[in-house]
């Protein structure tokens, strides 16, 4: 750790500031989504939409925030928010992945990969790194567009 420091000059633990500041409003973008969110040092919004359906890993019950939720960030372009970079990561299951492959790119996102990360999961999750540049909350319904094609547990 002494040597990290020497190295970079940078000293550690390093914390997120308590309020980040961020052009955008993360209840909005949660609100749209069905989900919550959360606001990184950056001023990206990140928000989790869980999956409806019990996770299993292993045989044994898992959380969404393990790995199994669908989560999209919006990183700002401009500082008055009017501008986003959006990447959503589908959690999908397989019969998910062509309808909201289809919607995603319909409405002009790129995607990005196609890959599972578990091998004993049940139900087996696809994810999907897919993204856009716009305006946050267009781009925000555009994936809940996607979303509406997946068995997620929308907050609102």
């Amino acid at each position: 750790c002494r040597n990290a420091i020497k190295v970079t000059s940078t000293p550690l633990p390093q914390h997120t500031p308590k309020k980040p500041p961020t052009p955008f409003d993360p209840k909005k973008l949660a609100h749209i989504l069905g989900g919550t969110a959360q606001v990184g040092d950056s001023g990206v919004v990140t928000v989790d939409v869980d999956r409806a359906e019990q996770m299993h890993l292993g045989g044994h019950a898992i959380k969404s925030g393990l790995g199994v939720a669908t989560n999209v960030a919006f990183q700002p372009l401009d500082k008055n928010g009017s501008r986003a970079l959006a990447i959503p990561d589908f959690a999908l299951i397989a019969k998910e992945v062509n309808p909201v492959f289809k919607t995603m790119f319909k409405q002009g996102f790129i995607n990005g990969c196609l890959y599972n990360q578990e091998t004993d999961e049940q139900p087996q999750l696809y994810f999907s790194h897919q993204w856009a540049v716009g305006n946050p909350y267009d781009l925000a319904q555009k994936i809940r567009n996607g979303l509406n094609h997946t068995n997620s547990k929308f907050k609102t």
